[in-house]
C-alpha cells in the first residue's frame, strides 16, 4: 500500500481514527517500569514517567475509547479532560516546586489524546526552549517517591481533587 500522504507512517490514517491505535481504545491503566499511574480521573489517568529529561514528566491520557483529538470529544469530556490535565498540571508544579509547566498535546507520533505535562526550573536543563521529555531514566527511589507524594495530591478527596472538581 502507498501512503495517502508520503511523509507520515502508512497507518497514520488508521491511528487517527483508531483501527491502528497503539494504546488500543487507551493505555493500559497499571504500572509499569517506566511510568506509574498517579492519578485514576473520570475520564483520564495520569502517569508519572521514568524516562524524562529532569524530574516532573507526567503523561495524562484520555482513556474512554478512542479520540486523537481534544475536538473530538463532546463538550463536557472536552471540559473534563481540561480540568483533569490542569488537576495534574497543578500537582506536578506543587510537589516539583516548578517555575513553570509546560502542556504539549502532540499526537503526532501516537495519535491518541494525550497531554504530556513538563516541570520545568529555574536551573531547567533547556532555559527558554521546547524540551524533549523523554531522557535517561532517573533513579528508581526517587522516581517511586515522587509518584507516592503525586498520588496524595491527587488522592480522591484531596483539597487539590475538590478544587478542580467544582
Amino acid at each position: 500500500m502507498i501512503a495517502p500522504f508520503p511523509n507520515w507512517p502508512a497507518d497514520f490514517v488508521q491511528r487517527m481514527d483508531g483501527r491502528a491505535c497503539a494504546c488500543g481504545s487507551a493505555p493500559a491503566p497499571g504500572d509499569s517500569d517506566d511510568r506509574i499511574r498517579v492519578y485514576a480521573g473520570r475520564v483520564s489517568d495520569a502517569y508519572l514517567m521514568r524516562h524524562a529529561a529532569q524530574r516532573g514528566y507526567a503523561v495524562v491520557a484520555w482513556k474512554n475509547g478512542h479520540a486523537a483529538e481534544p475536538a473530538d470529544l463532546a463538550p463536557g469530556d472536552a471540559d473534563r479532560y481540561g480540568r483533569e490535565v490542569l488537576l495534574v498540571g497543578t500537582a506536578v508544579q506543587r510537589h516539583f516546586a516548578a517555575l513553570k509547566i509546560n502542556y504539549l498535546t502532540l499526537g503526532n507520533q501516537t495519535p491518541h489524546l494525550h497531554t504530556n505535562v513538563v516541570a520545568r526550573y529555574t536551573d531547567d536543563v533547556a532555559p527558554g526552549a521546547l524540551l524533549d521529555p523523554v531522557g535517561a531514566a532517573l533513579p528508581e527511589e526517587q522516581w517511586r517517591a515522587d509518584a507516592a507524594e503525586l498520588r496524595a495530591l491527587l488522592a480522591p478527596g484531596s483539597a487539590l481533587v475538590r478544587h478542580w472538581d467544582e
